[in-house]
């Protein structure tokens, strides 16, 4: 019996040191600096591990709400852990809640252009001037290469913060790089910063400009940390264009193009490529209420030589087509945007639009003429759409002087008003389509001898619906006054 459970105990022995192998050889061998092996320890005890640190270094500022990174590093575990010195901590605690965050170093990079004279896209970088494209230079654009990572909070002591980037896991390569534009903070004091023009910002993105390089070696993991250049968008607003779709018989239809316009710190001649990312969320509006859908984060690759266009789901509409980067100027142009909506756009450089959405309301031709202001009224109350929030600009290619550059964007979080620069076509107030305005159009273009066919339809089942309810409204006047006065003489 003894030697029964001498077997059993060397077996589970056994056991457990093979299990122990396999888990020490599956894992990274090398163990970086500052990283822990098994629990979260504190950010002084990881920080103090580098004979260079200085806490004296980072003194309190009450009033500076920058977000500064002194150091990333690897878990054996395959996590990676940010570390903050937060200047006003003592005074107006602050959160981190991003990075904008490229693995690869070639994010940053300035080459000589081949051609900057010749094409249809080129101009000062100015809200004046006009915009060319460099035929040399147009192109397919490439993946998304810089992304928004979520941080959680560690630990926090005095200025300094550990937090962990979720759902990260660390590259098995030998070389790793961790080329961070910005890192994002809650607003100050109240949830939101709101700004002129209904937009509001809803993350602040402090600049960061480095990149760290982590390289595996029989000594363990060595660490490198670089300055690069960043752009700053220093002027910003986001909002919506709507482009009619067309009427169907009890619902008329519209596409949004959400844009963002904005001026940076540095002169750009012709703006390439753009990667943006931003909410969206659906919406249903009905008597009862409105309900919303998930927020779902989305990221969006834009090129020079995109084009994007509206959809035509139903009659009295056209097809709209526009750049997705433009400069203001032009696309100001372009979407018919009145001298009130232009001065939104004031001071501002260039217009990314980044992304169609489909808008219904319950409200047509047919409630208008059949039930008039009754049926506009009620079918005003239905609506569906999506809402485009947190919108923020995270890397730029462009020209400057003769030489092109990719360099990541230090941008805040903003939401602007759907439906806050109306934009092209027929609409009342809230953005739907406006018949009588629309009749009025086609009215005009009669007398003005350049209808197109379906204005001289819509003229003239007018006209023949106008004779019929009028007839109607003559017959039974007729029938009220022989009643009236068929009475009295009798």
């Amino acid at each position: 019996m003894k030697n029964k459970q001498k077997t059993t105990s060397l077996i589970y022995t056994l056991i457990a040191l093979f299990m122990l192998v396999v888990t020490v050889i599956g894992g990274r061998a090398m163990l970086p600096a500052f990283a822990d092996t098994s629990e979260y320890t504190s950010v002084l005890e990881d920080l103090q591990k580098d004979s260079s640190f200085n806490a004296a270094a980072y003194p309190d500022k009450r009033t500076d709400y920058n977000i500064q990174i002194i150091q990333v590093a690897e878990s054996v575990n395959g996590e990676l852990f940010v570390y903050t010195y937060q200047p006003s901590q003592h005074y107006t605690p602050l959160k981190a809640t991003c990075i904008n965050m490229s693995l690869t170093d070639e994010l940053n990079v300035s080459e000589e252009s081949s051609d900057n004279s010749s094409g249809d896209n080129q101009g000062s970088g100015s809200s004046s001037g006009s915009i060319k494209q460099p035929v040399s230079l147009t192109r397919s654009v490439s993946a998304v290469s810089s992304k928004l990572y979520d941080l959680k909070l560690i630990d926090t002591s005095n200025v300094f913060s550990k937090y962990v980037v979720e759902d990260f896991a660390v590259s098995g390569d030998l070389i790793r790089y961790y080329n961070i534009t910005s890192i994002y903070r809650e607003p100050v004091k109240s949830g939101v910063t709101v700004l002129s023009s209904d937009n509001e910002v809803n993350e602040v993105a402090c600049p960061v400009g480095k990149v760290w390089k982590a390289t595996t070696t029989s000594d363990g993991v060595k660490y490198e940390v670089k300055e690069v250049e960043t752009v700053t968008i220093t002027s910003k607003y986001v909002g919506t264009v709507r482009y009619p779709s067309g009427t169907k018989w009890f619902t008329t239809g519209a596409c949004d193009s959400h844009f963002v316009a904005f001026s940076t710190n540095r002169k750009i001649d012709t703006l390439l490529e753009a990667e943006v990312t931003y909410i969206t969320q659906t919406y249903d509006k009905k008597f009862s209420g409105v309900t919303y859908g998930k927020e779902v984060e989305k990221y969006k690759s834009l090129s020079c030589d995109q084009i994007a266009e509206s959809k035509v789901t139903g009659i009295f509409a056209k097809k709209y087509t526009w750049k997705r980067i433009q400069s203001v100027s032009e696309f100001a142009t372009a979407a018919k945007l009145s001298e009130e909506q232009k001065d939104e756009l004031s001071g501002k450089q260039w217009v990314l639009s980044f992304a169609e959405t489909d808008y219904t309301q319950g409200t047509s031709i047919v409630t208008d003429l059949l039930i008039g202001w009754v049926g506009h009224l009620v079918g005003s109350q239905f609506s569906s759409g999506t809402l485009v929030s947190k919108v923020s600009v995270l890397s730029l290619k462009f020209i400057t002087d003769g030489k092109t550059y990719k360099l990541g964007v230090v941008d805040n979080k903003q939401t602007g008003a759907a439906g806050s620069v109306p934009g092209v076509g027929d609409k009342n107030e809230s953005g739907a389509f406006n018949f009588w305005a629309f009749l009025g159009d086609c009215f005009a273009s009669i007398f003005k001898g350049n209808p197109t066919w379906w204005q001289i339809a819509v003229v003239i089942l007018v006209i023949i619906v106008a004779i019929t309810v009028l007839a109607i409204f003559i017959w039974w006047v007729k029938i009220i006054l022989r009643l009236i006065f068929g009475k009295s003489k009798e």
